[in-house]
């Protein structure tokens, strides 16, 4: 049970990471478009160019901090994932133990139950015996 928390806590935060890597695609094809436009108005600029150049540095080394950091949550994904594999694959392998287990444990109970009714029939029959046969061997002689 605890596992399954965990998993659920780690696909809640895959959800989140995504659609934030999401938003930030989109923020960077948006800011791509825009500096693709203003390397045409560059050739003209040159001072403008250097600055363009620096901002879009910027904006690399943000979307390389960002790759890690989606890398490292990817990463740590697998490794959960892979861990509640294993667990799943455990818990199958338990559950299919305690079934063969409760299969034995009902063969038990029925030879058990198998021996409470022979022995119910021997005890009445050794009520029959002492109350009837030997009384009636003891007549007959």
């Amino acid at each position: 049970m605890f596992r399954l928390e965990e998993y659920k806590t780690a696909q809640e935060n895959v959800d989140k990471l995504d659609y934030e890597v999401r938003r930030k695609i989109v923020e960077f094809e948006t800011e791509a478009k825009r500096l693709e436009s203003d390397r045409q108005t560059l050739k003209d600029r040159d001072a403008e160019r250097v600055e363009k150049e620096e901002k879009r540095d910027r904006l690399k080394k943000i979307e390389n901090e960002l790759q890690g950091e989606l890398d490292k949550a990817v990463k740590t994904t697998e490794k959960l994932l892979k861990e509640t594999r294993s667990d799943l694959s455990s818990t199958r392998q338990k559950i299919t133990d305690l079934a063969k287990e409760i299969e034995e444990l009902n063969k038990v109970i029925k030879q058990m139950e198998d021996s409470k009714k022979a022995a119910q029939r021997l005890k009445d029959f050794h009520v029959w015996l002492t109350d009837y046969f030997v009384k009636t061997l003891t007549l007959i002689e």
